[in-house]
């Protein structure tokens, strides 16, 4: 009984520690992007002209990836949390009969979305990065 435990609870743990590393590398990213957003702003008063409304427009995409990121981060969250619950009826189906194994599979399909979501949202945040670097050389005449 002991092995059907460390069998059935072993792959939700993985699968928490997997995602969260994969959290930190995103809130990384999200504080990345809250720094450059205040260092934009500060520059705002500095600036007039062409490159006012460039800096503008940079302000917008660090807005909207602070946005994608913020989905990636509730999308991992819920993932950990599905993980997590599938830890408990992995432990609740190995002394009790019950519908624990469906349970746990809706929960699996629902923590693997939240990964889905949270790359999709990361591949966004990384064309959206590239799309204010354009605009970063672009403010610098390079």
């Amino acid at each position: 009984m002991l092995t059907q435990i460390l069998a059935n609870t072993t792959p939700p743990i993985i699968l928490i520690s997997g995602v969260g590393i994969l959290l930190m590398v995103i809130s990384n990213r999200m504080t990345h992007v809250v720094d450059r957003i205040r260092q934009l702003v500060s520059y705002l008063d500095k600036e007039e002209g062409k490159k006012l409304s460039v800096l503008q427009a940079e302000i917008k995409i660090m807005m909207k990836r602070a946005h994608v990121l913020r989905i990636s981060i509730a999308s991992l969250c819920m993932s950990i949390l599905s993980s997590s619950l599938i830890l408990i009826c992995a432990l609740l189906e190995a002394f009790h009969d019950g519908i624990y194994h469906l349970v746990g599979s809706f929960l699996l399909i629902v923590s693997v979305i939240g990964i889905v979501i949270a790359t999709g949202a990361l591949l966004t945040d990384v064309i959206k990065s590239l799309h204010a670097l354009k605009l970063d050389i672009e403010i610098r005449g390079l």
